[in-house]
Formats: C-alpha cells, structure tokens, sequence
C-alpha cells in the first residue's frame, strides 16, 4: 500500500513540475518565436496604440508580413496585403518620381 502511495505522489510532483514548465515564460517566448503571429496593425490598422509608420518602413513591414505567407494568414489576408504594398509602392513611386520633384 504504500508503494502505491509512494508512486501516486511522484506522479503528482512529476505531472505539476511539467504543468509547470508549461507555464513558464521561457516556453512561452519559444512557442512564440515557433508560431509567428497577424500582425493585427499592417493588416486591418488594429492594435496599434501610438505608432505611426513611415511610407518605408510600413512598406518594409508589408514585405515581412507576406514572407510568413500561408503558416499565418489566409489567401484573402495576404491578397490584402499584397494590394496594401502595391498600394504604399505607387504613392512612393508618385512621391519620388512625380514632375513637380524634377
């Protein structure tokens, strides 16, 4: 009977010293570095507090976006996203190369 007793509890400290390590925030950093996440901002201008964004570095932010691809957005999310770059390319574009700059 106390074998059984003995073994019982080692399960129990075994079972919470895992649930444990679940839990931490070192493994929550790792599944985070694992599991790329929306970036709800560039994608539907949604979380994104005070920060605003220069032509070039939302247009690089774009870029980063898309390369996730299929592991994290939908086909229509990354359409979006492709027509958002298109979108920042050709108001530099008129930015940069319009007559008046000439």
């Amino acid at each position: 009977m106390k074998k059984i007793i003995v073994v019982a509890t080692l399960f129990l400290v075994f079972g919470a010293v895992l649930h444990a390590e679940e839990k931490s925030p070192q493994s929550a950093v790792a599944a985070e570095v694992a599991a790329p996440e929306k970036d709800e901002c560039i994608l539907n201008a949604k979380d994104c507090g005070e920060q605003a964004l220069s032509l070039q570095s939302k247009i690089d932010r774009l870029k980063q976006e898309i390369a996730k691809g299929k592991k994290v957005y939908s086909s229509k999310e990354l359409r979006k996203l492709r027509n958002k770059l298109e979108d920042a390319n050709d108001i530099l574009d008129e930015l940069l190369f319009h007559p008046t700059n000439k």
